[in-house]
């Protein structure tokens, strides 16, 4: 092999290494969101109990003026998110309730909704289509439940 092919190679190996690192990164919560903190108007949240006897869950909307929504973002950007290999598997439900959130951002003066976030204190966690882990996650998990618990919410029964 001349030299220049082995340089070529090494150049690929090289770049497959960094694109393999790039992606699997531990990164922010508004990086895995793709979506700056301050572009952020409100966080839609569903606490769907596990248990449903009641078949219902709750509603929450979280806005700039509410109390818990500086709150809920400082927790949640409190980790590290570190990328998870995708993989088809069934999701335990370890919390007493599941939390769907929606966030909503403003950008060129319209409102969009990101993709959501999912937990059910199963280690990973849903953002988006991707699952990442984040450190001591079950309690994590919990601590953003409490969270939202604390905050004023709707109970919609369903239909």
């Amino acid at each position: 092999m001349t030299k220049r092919r082995r340089l070529a190679a090494g150049l690929v190996i090289l770049c497959a290494v960094v694109l393999l690192l790039l992606a699997f990164y531990p990164r922010s919560f508004f990086r895995a969101m793709g979506v700056p903190r301050g572009q952020i108007t409100r966080v839609e949240v569903v606490l769907d109990p596990v248990d449903n006897e009641e078949q219902g869950y709750h509603h929450l909307v979280l806005t700039p003026e509410d109390p818990g929504f500086d709150d809920l973002l400082d927790l949640l950007d409190s980790r590290r998110y570190l990328p998870m290999l995708p993989r088809h598997r069934v999701r335990q439900l370890l919390l007493e309730e599941s939390v769907w959130m929606h966030v909503f951002y403003e950008k060129g003066g319209e409102e969009y909704v990101s993709s959501g976030v999912y937990l059910t204190g199963d280690r990973p966690i849903q953002v988006g289509r991707r699952d990442y882990n984040v450190s001591d996650s079950q309690a994590f998990q919990q601590g953003v439940l409490d969270l939202l618990r604390d905050q004023e919410l709707e109970y919609w029964p369903n239909a």
